[in-house]
C-alpha cells in the first residue's frame, strides 16, 4: 500500500465547520512504509508533536465530535517536489 501510495497530500477536516483545518503532505519514506496522516494522530494522544496548533485542534475534535476525518486528496504523487505544490495549491486555494 505504501509503495502504491507513493508521496501524497491529505487534508483533516473539522465537521462542526465542515472545512479543512490542515493540509500536509506525506510519502518517501522508503523502508518505513508511508503512515504520516496517522502520525498527526499519534503525535495528538502523546500531546508531543511541533505543529501545536494542529495536536491542539485534533484534540479539541476528539473531545467534541470523537472523530477528525482524513482524506487523502492526492496520491502517486512522484517526488516531494510534487507534493510540496500540491499542498501549497490546495492551501492557496483554501484561504
Amino acid at each position: 500500500v505504501a509503495k502504491r501510495l507513493g508521496h501524497y497530500v491529505c487534508i483533516l477536516f473539522d465537521l462542526e465547520i465542515g472545512q479543512p483545518f490542515y493540509v500536509g503532505k506525506g510519502g518517501g519514506r522508503t523502508g518505513l512504509g508511508n503512515r504520516r496522516v496517522f502520525d498527526h494522530f499519534d503525535e495528538a494522544r502523546s500531546d508531543s508533536g511541533k505543529e501545536r496548533n494542529k495536536i491542539v485542534k485534533i484534540q479539541q475534535k476528539w473531545k467534541s465530535s470523537g472523530d477528525v476525518p482524513r482524506k487523502i486528496v492526492r496520491s502517486g504523487l512522484g517526488n516531494e517536489h510534487e507534493a510540496l505544490l500540491v499542498n501549497s495549491a490546495l492551501i492557496d486555494m483554501l484561504r
